[in-house]
This record gives C-alpha cells, sequence and structure tokens, in this order.
C-alpha cells in the first residue's frame, strides 16, 4: 500500500492475484488485456489495460495512471471488494454447484 502504482507486464496468468492484492490496498494497475489481471483491472477507472504485447501503450498506460488528471476511481478497494469478497465468492460457487447438479442426468 505504500507505492503508487502496480505494474503487472505478465503475458500469461491466470487470475490476476498480484492485481487483485493491489487493488485491495487501493493501488491502481497496469496489465495487458487478455491476461488474468483483466478479471481485476476495470480500464481507466481502477488503473490501465494495454492492448496485448503493445510496449507503447503498456508505457502510456503508466504515464496515464501517474497522471493528476486521470479519472481513477478514489476508492478502488470498494470495486475489488464488491466483486470479489469471499460472501460472493462462495455464493457464485454454490450457484455453480447446484446448476450442475440440477442438470445431471440420473440413470437408474
Amino acid at each position: 500500500s505504500a507505492c503508487d502504482l502496480l505494474v503487472a507486464p505478465s503475458i500469461l496468468e491466470a487470475f490476476g492475484q498480484v492485481a487483485l492484492e493491489a487493488a485491495s490496498c487501493n493501488t491502481p494497475a497496469v496489465a495487458f488485456k487478455n491476461t488474468g489481471a483483466e478479471e481485476i483491472v476495470k480500464h481507466k477507472k481502477t488503473g490501465y489495460l494495454a492492448n496485448f504485447l503493445d510496449e507503447k501503450d503498456f508505457a502510456k498506460g503508466i504515464d496515464w495512471c501517474l497522471s493528476d488528471k486521470n479519472s481513477l476511481d478514489k476508492n478502488i478497494r470498494t470495486y475489488v471488494k464488491n466483486k470479489f469478497d469471499i460472501k460472493i465468492s462462495v455464493k457464485k460457487y454454490l450457484e455453480l454447484y447446484k446448476n450442475l447438479h440440477d442438470k445431471r442426468i440420473y440413470k437408474t
């Protein structure tokens, strides 16, 4: 929580755990589209999503996030808490399991 920005140039990531941890500390992130961080970073709201493998766009995102004139949410933590809170995750898993169970075909 002591930094101004998370720079996450990873191109192969399943979820974006580091970006989630940064967001929970109210720290914006710059990452590439089409990676796991895209689950966490809301473009120009909680950070910047650069076009995949576009180094110039990635650098532009860093500059944009560090600019005083950007439109970043001032409470990024609230966004991720509302989307990834444990109660929400549990509810989604229960709905998934129930849906899978209901679609299961039983043979007697």
